[in-house]
């Protein structure tokens, strides 16, 4: 009897024992699961912008791949995103008629300035690649409202260096008219994603920050709906999000047929400097 409940004792001890440590062990798993719930669902909760970011800087790079081809059968003759009848561009196509600023203006959802533009065959016919599936804006808005009316065609517009590049000035810096022109085709960009209240014509002006320069102005505003983001797309096909610092280039979309961005000035202590200088590093070079 006494070896018995000697044994039953040991029995209870061990029993308890292991109740003990998994007691223990499901505590810490609850505690790593808490963990890991907490550090990805931030993630999750960004998968559909991240997952759009990627469908726009595609759909960037299959417009320039049709540009390169469009290139490649003429002679290396680039299509122009303005044209005004200078040396520069005078018989050379645009990229995309039309003027979309206006949100009444039912031009905007007008896809013949799509559908007849030079690169529309060379893009396999494809109409979603001229809009970044980020941007809400539709014909119709009012300020602040979202999602009314018939969603604008365009969102990418190309880089006015390779226009007539009046605000760069081009008396100052290269144009591009043909692809043995591009300097340096990895940095130089071809489109972009617009901010929704700036877009109006298929150009995006830059205003170039000059070397040494601690002042300047945005002109254009490069889109931001990618987490802060923009989606280029440059000379040699190649596609990447930057990533702005200053708020002065992550502005919200209001809806607005002004150009909310229109001349913004740009200093260094708030970083839109910096901005402007990455900007304008691949936009071109000084002759």
């Amino acid at each position: 009897m006494k070896t018995s409940l000697r044994s039953n004792r040991s029995n209870a001890a061990i029993g308890s024992s292991n109740d003990a440590f998994t007691r223990i062990e499901l505590v810490t798993v609850i505690a790593v699961v808490a963990v890991l719930v907490a550090i990805f669902l931030p993630a999750l909760s960004e998968a559909r912008p991240t997952d759009k970011a990627i469908v726009c800087l595609n759909n960037g790079r299959q417009l320039v791949l049709g540009w390169i081809l469009y290139a490649n059968d003429n002679h290396g003759g680039l299509v122009t995103p303005l044209n005004d009848g200078s040396a520069q561009t005078r018989n050379r196509p645009i990229y995309v008629n039309g003027d979309i600023s206006d949100y009444a203006n039912r031009g905007n959802t007008n896809i013949s300035v799509i559908t007849n533009g030079p690169l529309f065959t060379y893009t396999q016919r494809a109409l979603d690649i001229y809009k970044c599936p980020s941007d809400d804006s539709a014909n119709g808005q009012l300020s602040g409202l979202n999602h009314a009316g018939t969603p604008r065609v365009r969102s990418l517009s190309m880089n006015e260096a390779f226009g007539f590049g009046s605000w760069l000035p081009s008396t100052k810096y290269r144009l591009y008219s043909k692809t043995a022109d591009v300097v340096n085709p990895s940095k130089t960009f071809v489109t972009v994603d617009e901010h929704p209240d700036s877009i109006n014509d298929d150009s995006l002006s830059v205003q170039m920050v000059d070397p040494g320069a601690v002042t300047g102005s945005l002109i254009d505003l490069p889109s931001s709906l990618h987490q802060g983001a923009s989606a280029f797309t440059f000379a040699d096909g190649h596609s990447e999000a930057h990533r702005w610092l200053s708020s002065k280039l992550k502005q919200a979309v209001h809806y607005q047929t002004d150009g909310a961005s229109l001349v913004v000035p740009i200093s260094a202590p708030d970083g839109s400097l910096q901005d402007a200088r990455w900007l304008s590093d691949h936009t071109t070079v000084l002759k």
